[in-house]
C-alpha cells in the first residue's frame, strides 16, 4: 500500500511516497550541505525514539554534495514535525 505525504511548511515543500508494504525501506525527510545540521536533527529524532540514518553523499575531494537524513516510513510524519520544531527553536 502506498501513501502520499505532503508537507508544505518545509522549504522546498516535501512530497513523499511511502510504501507501507516494505518496512525495510527508508524515507528521506531532510537534506543539507551541512553535516552538523543533519547530526542535530538526527540526535533530536533519536531522543524521541525515532531511528534515523544520515547518508553522506558529499564528495570527499571537492566537498560538494548533500547529507540526507532518513527514517522508517511509519515515523515520517512525527519526524517531520520534530524537525520543524527544532528549526523554529
Amino acid at each position: 500500500m502506498y501513501v502520499w505525504v505532503f508537507h508544505l511548511l518545509l522549504e522546498p515543500p516535501l512530497i513523499i511516497k511511502i510504501n507501507y508494504g516494505m518496512s525495510s525501506e527508508w524515507v528521506k525527510i531532510y537534506e543539507s550541505s551541512d553535516l552538523y545540521r543533519a547530526e542535530i536533527y538526527k540526535g533530536g529524532l533519536e531522543a524521541e525514539g525515532i531511528e534515523a540514518v544520515i547518508m553522506n553523499k558529499k564528495d570527499s575531494a571537492y566537498l560538494f554534495g548533500r547529507m540526507e537524513l532518513y527514517v522508517q516510513p511509519e515515523d515520517v510524519i512525527k519526524a517531520i514535525h520534530l524537525i520543524n520544531t527544532i528549526e523554529q527553536s
